[in-house]
């Protein structure tokens, strides 16, 4: 936006509440033979628990204690579902932005749904900031708006002031 290459056609918003978890439990390891999963993995922000985890602790602050519940008939080792968690933890923490920008489409077509730009608009304290386009609702002209999800982890993306 700072470079004059896209404009943002609406206001900043956020994502719902509801999307929001800040304790994660990741059921895995599939016994084929009593046809269930034999183990899981929690992360959430209780200090005493077993995988405490800080973004956690922050969103169960912020928003109250909020369970996300995923299963996985692929995943055999805590390792690996730990990973599971931890990625839940930092997308689902927090609520991020959304924002839509119209830019050109001779310039930007190629973009799809799932890429990741980097967005600079000094009026709401973004700079080279990591987002993905979620959707491209096209139109019959030069510009496109691409619909962006903002995202809101403190550890990689913390605020910059104007």
């Amino acid at each position: 936006v700072d470079r004059g290459d896209a404009v943002r056609a609406s206001p900043v918003s956020y994502t719902s509440r509801d999307d929001v978890a800040n304790e994660i439990h990741v059921a895995y390891s599939f016994d084929i033979q009593q046809d269930k999963l034999r183990e899981s993995f929690t992360l959430s922000g209780d200090p005493t628990a077993a995988q405490p985890h800080l973004l956690c602790r922050l969103s169960e602050q912020r928003y109250g204690r909020r369970v996300r519940e995923v299963s996985t008939e692929v995943v055999y080792d805590a390792a690996t579902a730990g990973r599971v968690a931890q990625w839940m933890a930092g997308f689902y923490a927090l609520q991020h932005r959304e924002i839509v920008l119209d830019v050109d489409s001779s310039s930007w077509g190629y973009l799809e749904p799932g890429d990741a730009v980097t967005v600079t608009d000094s009026t709401v304290g973004l700079k080279d900031t990591l987002a993905w386009v979620i959707s491209i609702p096209w139109a019959p002209a030069p510009v496109i708006s691409l619909r962006l999800l903002v995202l809101s982890n403190p550890a990689i993306t913390p605020y910059q002031s104007a």
